[in-house]
């Protein structure tokens, strides 16, 4: 009900035709209550982490300053968090979801309708259109390569119509895309990497 992954997708027009690209972001960040962000470039792992191999850096915000508290709701329930940490969340998901800038509807990220009724459900409906319009992408009904067929994307004067039901970034995150290739993809007897385990 609560774990689920998503990811961002624009889409544009080159050369007359319709294009999309899932939108790649390095740098990693997270939220927590509105009370706290970390926000910085390591992985978890012990290249990043160790200290002695890439160069990383990372911040951890938090405001404990009665001035700087702000009132809010989590689950209903009134509480205090960081001014700084509830704009900045309230700023990124607006984008995501398209919202207006003043737009307070997400004010409570844990609530149910929060989550399910504008979250899920913008996710969902982008995620149609896409696949609606680009035929192909990586999805989850893509299980498998199909090396003979082509993506079919909708032409440029259905694309202008369709595009209109994308409401800001947010798509699910295709965790099946191409699930049962592994024999496929699997390294030969030969490869280095034949040895490594395949179930952690």
């Amino acid at each position: 009900n609560w774990i689920s992954f998503f990811a961002l997708r624009q889409h544009d027009i080159i050369d007359g035709k319709p294009v999309t690209e899932q939108v790649y972001i390095h740098a990693k960040m997270m939220i927590v209550d509105d009370r706290i962000a970390i926000i910085g470039s390591a992985n978890i792992n012990d290249r990043s982490l160790r200290g002695s191999r890439d160069s990383e850096i990372c911040i951890h915000v938090t405001q404990k300053h009665p001035a700087d508290q702000y009132p809010s709701k989590l689950g209903g329930i009134p509480v205090f968090v960081s001014k700084f940490v509830h704009d900045l969340r309230m700023r990124l998901w607006r984008d995501y979801l398209g919202l207006s800038p003043d737009d307070v509807s997400i004010m409570d990220p844990i609530h149910d309708s929060v989550y399910h009724d504008i979250w899920c459900k913008i996710a969902n409906r982008n995620t149609e259109t896409y696949l609606k319009i680009f035929g192909r992408m990586p999805d989850n009904i893509l299980s498998m390569l199909d090396k003979g067929k082509e993506a079919t994307v909708l032409p440029l004067e259905q694309y202008l119509v369709e595009k209109k039901n994308i409401q800001g970034l947010l798509v699910k995150f295709p965790l099946d895309f191409l699930r049962d290739e592994f024999d496929s993809m699997s390294p030969s007897l030969l490869d280095k990497e034949y040895i490594l385990p395949r179930n952690i």
